[in-house]
């Protein structure tokens, strides 16, 4: 019988190429688009799982208020880690790690720019998965200046693996550090990564005492079963008792004093394998993913697949017509509904191994543009393909049933001497859930291609929109430190260019993270500390960055006493309170080995957009740094002679520094970087807009072929009584456009509904368009149309004589 099965099967899709070319076809895009997103959703929830202790691993995270400004991050003080091991019985193990950005770090004559450098306390190994391939890990950071090296580093350093007892000079250290580990990386999949792992108990800061200073991740291995609120407010408690006399110290204010007034000091935890997909806080080490964007793409992939699988179901349905006699005739001759129901399942089913062994095709095709897409590293081997069989084949195997069950039971339903007698109704009846489907087709397609016309448009709003600074021609040099003391000899050197336009340094830049500093206002109670981001400029830094001076004056060299002058933006102005900050004083609290410093407000700039549009402007402080101060050095080029310019700023480097490979960027390329999560959506929401629309029209396609097919008779008799072509071609393309204009009516309100949700991620947003919508209406309609007329023109050009011998 299973054989009997088989063999219909296959003489079906023979005889009706058409219909098993745009089922299998459809269904293969659906499975491969869903296989794809089930790597990337796998990949994305496996993050930091490797660890063999995660569900136990936590990361300390700070929530911090003062006055207006708001600040989550995860970042701790020093002292932190030993007092909660000390005081927190939940407490199993703490570590720190503190990232040192722009480390030079030298071998043999040769110099090494290190990005991923971390000072790290020597338990570390304990609480993450870090592989040894050479070297002891209870013992590779117990000393001072020892290093443990990823197998890469140590390639690159070295030539070879085997680097252990081999030295390293870090930035101007004149001890040379000594390797004590070589270890695999950690793998794609982790929240944050690492080349050189330094000894905390060599770092000068790693040992101080003071509370008030946050520049520490620290994690934790707590207990199982600690409660996460509880440990929170614990945590919450040894810091402000370890805090409290330097508060009173540097701020003159008790902690008790400092709530009193509306501010707020949390610590809390969060898991380790939760940070990638569900923090987006301030100083994260890494670019994190989003829960969101995971969520949008399950969703837009299941559509897409049940979008495939509604292929299936109309284009069965329309084609009971020509089925019903094999229905009869089966029953007739003794086959129940059990077995037709059978019959029926087995051939969706085959259809969707069928599309599946197509699908891996695909997926094997277009896995290398996907990762593009996407910046990931997804991968399938023949051993995964082998792990995965079964439950490919169960997925093939639902996915068949659902595709097909509707068919199923629908053709077996027929009853046989109806169908013998020629009685069976195909008329309007039978339409309503083909029309049904038909609307939800579309209805998701134009939602999707609606939101990623919004999703464009809301990157080229970012790309578009006036930043207070000009952030074009621009060239930053970064990693100065090699120059030393002769940064004024290389800005002046640069300035003697005629391309150039302007040179300045600073120790900030627009689209990085800025250090903040607490400031009190003179006059203001000392309960009251405001927290400010804070760069360090030169003379020229405005004339280079195109930034607008609002109110008196930026630095100058006509005034000797700049050194103690600051400039700050209006939304700090408003922050402090003042209509008229000029000449008003800021107090910068002491630290441990200083006094406080007051420090006069000499101008005040535009609002310009230092961080990601994500974010309203907050305020920011600008100081005056030496001109030998090293920092980031920013160029303005001449239009259309960046090239030249380049060129210009390499030579004179490698005459100062022969021995230093340049590190620059163009600054554009590096601000646009803050929006790769939107541009990535935008890639994959225009692939995923084409991939719906096109198994819409597949589907559309295959059903006004059988449309056609059935009304063969009727096109003909109006043909030979007068009709016109385009008449025909109306009659068959009105019932398509009525049923798109419904799809739209749904559509419309809900990707309105979902764009306005999306928006609110972003504290600048663009309206939402009219134009959008009606783009939107248009596009659908041009391609349900030019689905539709290439069939009706070919059935209203037909020859009426063998239209009326159809039969």
């Amino acid at each position: 019988m299973i054989r009997n099965y088989l063999k219909v099967t296959y003489r079906n899709l023979i005889r009706q190429k058409a219909y098993a070319f745009i089922n299998i076809f459809s269904l293969s895009i659906g499975l491969a688009c869903s296989i794809l997103i089930g790597l990337y959703v796998k990949n994305e929830y496996s993050y930091d799982k490797f660890h063999k202790d995660s569900n136990n691993l936590y990361r300390v995270f700070l929530d911090f208020k003062l006055g207006t400004n708001v600040l989550t991050g995860p970042i701790s003080p020093a002292p932190l880690a030993s007092e909660i091991l000390k005081q927190l019985p939940e407490a199993d193990d703490a570590v720190r790690i503190h990232q040192s950005n722009n480390t030079n770090v030298g071998v043999d004559n040769k110099t090494f720019y290190e990005d991923l450098f971390f000072y790290a306390d020597s338990n570390i190994f304990d609480l993450f998965n870090i592989n040894f391939i050479a070297g002891n890990a209870s013992t590779a950071l117990m000393h001072p200046n020892t290093l443990v090296i990823t197998r890469e580093t140590s390639e690159k350093y070295f030539g070879t693996v085997f680097s252990v007892g081999k030295t390293l000079q870090i930035d101007s250290d004149s001890i040379l550090y000594e390797v004590t580990g070589v270890v695999e990386p950690f793998p794609s999949n982790s929240h944050f990564h690492f080349n050189v792992l330094s000894s905390m108990s060599g770092y000068n800061d790693g040992n101080n005492s003071f509370w008030l200073s946050n520049n520490y991740y620290t994690y934790l291995k707590l207990k199982p079963g600690t409660n996460e609120k509880e440990f929170g407010k614990k945590l919450t408690q040894v810091f402000l008792k370890g805090a409290n006399s330097q508060m009173l110290q540097f701020f003159n204010i008790s902690t008790d004093e400092f709530f009193k007034v509306g501010n707020r000091i949390n610590y809390g935890i969060q898991k380790v394998t939760d940070i990638h997909l569900n923090s987006n806080l301030n100083y994260e080490i890494e670019n994190n993913g989003s829960f969101v964007y995971v969520s949008i793409f399950i969703l837009v992939a299941l559509f897409i697949l049940l979008n495939a699988c509604i292929n299936f179901t109309n284009l069965a349905t329309a084609r009971s017509a020509n089925r019903s006699k094999e229905v009869g005739l089966r029953k007739v001759l003794g086959s129940d509904r059990k077995n037709l129901i059978f019959q029926f399942l087995s051939e969706s089913i085959l259809i969707s191994y069928i599309a599946v062994l197509f699908a891996i095709l695909i997926v094997e095709i277009m896995l290398p543009t996907f990762n593009n897409l996407l910046n990931v590293e997804l991968h399938l081997s023949l051993m995964d393909y082998f792990r995965l069989f079964p439950y490919i084949l169960i997925f093939a195997t639902v996915v068949g049933i659902i595709s097909g069950g509707y068919p199923a039971f629908y053709l077996s339903s027929f009853e046989a001497n109806v169908v013998i007698k020629n009685k069976f109704f195909h008329g309007s009846s039978r339409n309503w859930l083909r029309n049904i489907l038909v609307v939800f087709q579309f209805t998701v397609s134009i939602v999707i291609l609606l939101v990623t016309m919004l999703v464009a448009t809301q990157l080229k709003f970012f790309q578009s929109k006036k930043l207070g600074f000009d952030k074009d021609r621009l060239i930053v040099v970064e990693r100065t430190d090699p120059i030393k003391s002769k940064m004024k000899v290389f800005t002046e050197e640069l300035k003697n260019c005629p391309d150039i336009e302007n040179v300045s340094i600073s120790s900030g830049i627009p689209g990085r993270e800025s250090g903040d500093k607490g400031y009190m206002l003179e006059g203001k109670s000392t309960t009251e500390t405001f927290v400010i981001n804070t760069y360090g400029v030169n003379y020229d830094y405005l004339k280079t960055m195109g930034i607008e001076l609002k109110k008196g004056r930026f630095f100058s060299k006509d005034y000797h006493r700049d050194s103690l002058a600051v400039v700050i933006n209006e939304s700090t102005a408003r922050y402090l309170g003042l209509e008229n900050p000029i000449s008003k004083q800021l107090i910068l609290p002491g630290d441990e080995n200083r006094n406080r410093i007051h420090l006069t407000i000499v101008g005040v700039i535009d609002d310009f957009h230092y961080e990601s549009l994500h974010k309203a402007v907050n305020p920011l402080l600008l100081f005056l740094i030496p001109e030998n101060n090293e920092g980031y050095v920013n160029i303005r080029a001449m239009a259309g002679k960046e090239k030249d310019v380049l060129e210009y700023v390499n030579l004179t480097w490698k005459n100062m520094v022969p021995e230093m490979p340049l590190q620059y960027f163009y600054f554009d390329d590096q601000f646009d970087r803050m929006y790769k999560k939107e541009i990535e959506t935008q890639r994959l929401m225009n692939a995923f807009a084409l991939i719906a629309i096109l198994i819409a029209s597949l589907g559309l396609f295959g059903l006004v072929a059988f449309m056609a097919e059935r009304r063969t008779k009727e096109l003909g008799v109006r043909k030979v009584l007068g009709s016109s072509v385009w008449g025909i071609v109306k009659l068959l393309t009105i019932e398509i456009t009525v049923l798109v204009l419904i799809s739209y009516i749904i559509a419309a309100p809900l990707a309105y509904l979902w764009m306005k949700q999306w928006l609110l991620h972003f504290a600048y947003q663009t309206p939402i368009y009219p134009w959008i919508f009606v783009a939107g209406l248009t596009i659908a309609m041009i391609i349900a149309w030019l689905t539709v007329s290439v069939l009706a023109i070919k059935s209203a050009t037909r020859n009426p004589i063998e239209a009326l011998r159809y039969e």
